[in-house]
């Protein structure tokens, strides 16, 4: 996710300062295409958001999962399940 504030920043470093693409990749740790593609759009802020989150390692537990917080959800305090401490 760009900020506004790095989108600022590429565009500064490549206008005014005359830094190449590759040079401005480099110092602020991003992907080329990323800051060709805020060079040439016209955005302030680009973000993402993912649809769904994919659970491939619990998936197939998930149902028996969530019944068992359900039930849990009833009992007391103490007698819940939870993560061990550390």
């Amino acid at each position: 996710m760009l900020t506004v504030e790095t989108i600022r920043k590429i565009r500064c470093a490549y206008q005014r300062d005359g830094k190449s693409i590759r040079q401005i990749a480099r110092e602020m740790h991003l992907a080329r295409n990323t800051v060709k593609k805020v060079l040439r759009g016209q955005a302030t802020e680009f973000t993402y958001a993912r649809t769904t989150q994919p659970l491939p390692k619990l998936g197939p537990y998930e149902e028996r999962l969530l019944a068992h917080l359900a039930q849990d959800a009833d009992l007391p305090r103490r007698q819940r399940r939870r993560q061990p401490c550390a």
